[in-house]
């Protein structure tokens, strides 16, 4: 007997499975029975770094209790940033898990998403990084405390190193 796999939503693995597998073999109530529990723990699934709180099964981003407005492949690089905290996620790896296929060489369709996600992140926890940057690997999530610069501080906290530059 051969493997199968399917990749289909919960309501269509029925008719994926009974086209695709022999009459004589009834695969559906062994599935019937795997995929509540499947669906109940991705329900519960909540991903948290401090005031950002994910849910995906509800497809929602919360900052301080308040929605974040993601798009669909915004909040899908978010939830697959979030799983794997500390760990940098190659482009390549990043494309395949949000886009569903392999990532034609040169697309910069990763980095423009990360960008517009920084972007909403930081309007909504300002004063946080979440997203980081390694240089031709990939991005990494891990929430900091955003660095700040000479600009944002008032000129009595500015050390006298640096007064005489000034």
């Amino acid at each position: 007997m051969q493997a199968l796999s399917v990749s289909a939503p919960p309501h269509a693995a029925d008719t994926a499975l009974s086209r695709t597998v022999h009459n004589s073999i009834t695969p559906r109530p062994r599935i019937r029975a795997i995929l509540p529990s499947v669906t109940s723990r991705n329900a519960k699934e909540k991903l948290r770094a401090g005031a950002l709180e994910v849910a995906p099964a509800a497809y929602t981003a919360r900052a301080d209790g308040q929605v974040i407005p993601l798009t669909p492949r915004e909040f899908e690089l978010l939830v697959e940033l979030m799983r794997r905290p500390d760990e940098v996620l190659s482009r390549e790896l990043l494309y395949e898990l949000c886009w569903g296929q392999p990532m034609v060489p040169s697309d910069r369709a990763v980095d423009v998403y990360v960008r517009k996600l920084r972007s909403k992140l930081d309007r909504a926890l300002p004063g946080w990084t979440f997203i980081h940057t390694h240089y031709r690997l990939g991005y990494r999530f891990s929430p900091q405390p955003a660095e700040v610069s000479d600009e944002d501080v008032a000129p009595a906290e500015i050390s006298e190193d640096k007064r005489s530059v000034l």
